[in-house]
């Protein structure tokens, strides 16, 4: 189950109303929160959440502002969770327990809902945030979830690959929910392996589900940079993520094959180059988006979206095509 809300205010005269709204339903949608606004510039802020099963995921884009979690706000609801936030975008400054760290894009934090904490978002920001019961840490292994509090996991940290996961699967959550719900169940346990290497423990061996997500994100994530490579090829897919070929099809084949998946990228790719440079030869935007040839390119085009790239971006000047008709659920 998902839900979006979205507030903002046009002028500053507006700005109390929007801000008073937004804290309302942000306290409505997590816990008790207390809220200070930076009445700098016009206020915006969006929410896209969902819940599968005990695990919440939302997607928060806001202006800056200060964000507590009092000892009052406590005391009006004390249910126990550990939350994790994403920073994709801007910047914040997380403190809890006496320990305070900077947040920029990619980096990974962990803090307790039990215990009095502030997040300052100091510019227009966008964060990833997980929200999971403590008893469910604790059933993956996490006994002592004081030691998470305040704990930070850096963007170039080995757990990576568990946010971009996150990362993606909340973006999936926003295109197309059903298939998010289908990702979801690896997540706790994933969260319990970074948050083991974030407290410097040992790794458990993974459950077979939560290895499988694993890899596919690793595939997806080295498909995603070299895509627009026209020589890509499963071989050269498997090699560099270490597994085999038959591996690699095994585990895409409910999407269509790997093959499916580079071609959908190049043709997303295709479509923001036809909208963004309306005077570029379809032969340039067909190499710049990894096809081999432009015959190619024309053939994989029309199969995806319907229409040639020329129509495309004909719709596009006047308005009729917003966003590549086939983009990829989860980007």
């Amino acid at each position: 189950m998902t839900s979006a809300f979205a507030i903002e205010a046009v002028d500053q005269r507006a700005f109390s109303d929007a801000f008073d709204e937004w804290t309302t339903l942000i306290a409505a949608s997590y816990y008790p929160l207390s809220f200070t606004a930076t009445p700098t510039r016009p206020f915006h802020g969006r929410v896209t959440q969902g819940q599968y099963g005990v695990l919440g995921l939302s997607t928060v884009e806001t202006s800056p502002q200060l964000v507590r979690r009092t000892a009052s706000d406590i005391a009006r609801n004390t249910d126990e969770y550990v939350m994790v936030s994403i920073q994709t975008e801007g910047n914040a400054v997380m403190s809890q327990d006496g320990r305070s760290t900077t947040l920029s894009v990619g980096d990974m934090a962990f803090y307790l809902s039990s215990r009095p904490y502030h997040f300052d978002l100091v510019t227009d920001a966008s964060q990833i945030i997980v929200q999971v019961p403590v008893e469910q840490m604790r059933a993956n292994g996490i006994e002592n979830i004081s030691a998470l509090s305040g704990v930070k996991i850096a963007a170039a940290n080995e757990t990576s690959l568990v946010s971009r996961f996150l990362v993606d699967l909340a973006a999936m959550q926003a295109a197309a929910p059903e298939q998010a719900a289908a990702f979801a169940s690896p997540a706790i346990p994933l969260l319990a392996t970074a948050a083991r290497l974030g407290l410097g423990g040992e790794v458990r061996a993974l459950s077979p589900e939560s290895h499988t997500a694993l890899i596919i994100e690793q595939v997806v994530a080295f498909v995603r940079g070299h895509y627009r490579d026209p020589d890509l090829t499963a071989d050269t897919i498997a090699k560099a993520c270490a597994i085999s070929r038959r591996t690699l099809y095994r585990l895409f084949e409910s999407d269509g094959g790997i093959g499916q998946l580079v071609r959908q990228l190049r043709v997303e790719r295709a479509c923001a180059l036809l909208r963004q440079f309306p005077d570029r030869p379809t032969w340039t935007v067909s190499h710049q988006a990894g096809f081999s040839s432009e015959r190619q390119f024309f053939r994989v085009f029309r199969a995806s979206v319907g229409m040639t790239p020329s129509e495309f971006r004909r719709r596009s000047d006047v308005g009729r095509i917003r966003a590549c008709p086939n983009a990829i659920p989860g980007r």
